[in-house]
């Protein structure tokens, strides 16, 4: 069984530099048999997790909304005006 999760960024506007942010999470993780991966979409980030192992998938998905969160609030203090 495959089990593939997808996660959008909509309606932000440093789609570019979010992208750029996340590259150490595209991999292939093979000890976990998942992968995840995060492409830059023009006006939104996409990101896949995908395996076998829904346990091990929940635990990258966890993370990589862990990543996420602190990458969005850096960059809104960042760029606040």
């Amino acid at each position: 069984m495959k089990i593939e999760v997808k996660i959008r960024v909509l309606n932000y506007s440093n789609v570019e530099i979010l992208s750029k942010a996340l590259e150490p999470d595209n991999l292939n993780i093979n000890s976990y048999e998942s992968n995840v991966s995060c492409e830059n979409k023009q006006d939104f980030l996409e990101c896949t997790i995908s395996g076998n192992n829904i346990m091990k998938i929940k635990g990258l998905f966890n993370d990589l909304m862990i990543n996420i969160d602190v990458i969005l609030k850096a960059l809104d203090a960042v760029y606040k005006p």
